[in-house]
């Protein structure tokens, strides 16, 4: 894999695996008792009320976690993911950090800084709810050796690259992680896309690297496209309505076969508070050909 510092955008849209959470625990035992303390967190600015009703949304529909203005789409598509799979330390996870500034996600440690924790979010200019913010920006500022993630306008330090969003599945429990991604030539070939929808059809987290503009109806077919934006995987890939699968019986050699490049794709994501964005909701009939020089391959993990 090589690599590359890229920006990643912001939105304009809309048990064993953490050793704290006691194996009898529930998500609403957990939130109760949450509530009912007196003592205050170290996120001074955000209510126990607030925060607690914003993880039960979290934990009935993971779709709800939202980057929002920042660019912290790593973490978002690395939470929406163990949310659906861990709800309970997923809402372990935020509570343990707004009590105390740390917590765990199996091995995976994460204690932010104090400039991310005493942040006074602007809610309504970031468009992120407390919750996304302790962690969100939680993660990325733990994981961070150079830069400090210390307010939601900060850009290169949100940054999350693709070795680093495998390490972060494979310290919270999951296996079989893959990195297939190459940022500085792209993967722009079908067969890696193929694959991508292999693994979500096999129940795999599988975080599509991307240029997000595609998403927003706007095509950029230049071979000096740079990926900025992580999205997950949530629906089957079709080709001209039809699946997939029989295409991954060519192998590589599906990459040469131009008479799919000119044929409508379709496939749903996470991304930006929605768990079914349409790479089609902006461009209707969005061709193979068209949508390649956007995909810059995939991180998966189960």
């Amino acid at each position: 894999m090589k690599t590359t510092i890229f920006q990643l955008s912001g939105g304009t849209n809309q048990g064993e695996h953490n050793m704290a959470v006691p194996a009898s625990a529930s998500v609403s035992q957990l939130l109760t008792n949450f509530r009912n303390k007196t003592t205050p967190g170290v996120y001074r600015y955000f209510t126990r009320g607030d925060v607690a009703r914003q993880i039960q949304d979290r934990v009935n529909y993971p779709g709800m976690i939202r980057q929002g203005q920042s660019s912290l789409c790593g973490p978002a598509a690395f939470l929406y993911c163990v949310a659906k799979k861990m709800p309970l330390a997923y809402a372990q996870y935020i509570i343990d950090l707004y009590e105390s500034g740390k917590a765990k996600l199996g091995s995976l440690n994460i204690e932010p800084g104090t400039d991310t924790k005493n942040y006074d979010l602007p809610l309504f200019l970031s468009d992120m709810a407390a919750a996304d913010w302790i962690g969100l920006a939680g993660l990325r500022d733990s994981a961070n050796n150079c830069f400090d993630y210390q307010k939601f306008t900060n850009t290169i330090p949100g940054i999350t690259m693709p070795g680093e969003l495998l390490s972060w599945f494979t310290k919270a429990g999951y296996t079989s992680g893959e990195d297939n991604t190459n940022i500085i030539f792209g993967a722009k070939n079908l067969f890696t896309l193929l694959s991508a929808h292999q693994r979500q059809q096999a129940g795999h987290a599988v975080c599509l690297l991307v240029v997000a503009s595609v998403f927003d109806g706007v095509l950029r077919l230049s071979s000096n496209n740079l990926p900025n934006h992580w999205v997950v995987l949530t629906s089957p890939i079709k080709i001209d309505g039809m699946p997939v699968l029989p295409l991954l019986g060519k192998g590589k050699t599906i990459n040469n076969d131009d008479s799919i490049l000119s044929k409508k794709i379709s496939f749903d994501v996470y991304t930006w508070g929605n768990s079914a964005r349409s790479v089609t909701f902006k461009s209707h009939d969005l061709t193979v050909a068209q949508f390649l020089p956007h995909f810059f391959g995939y991180v998966s993990a189960k």
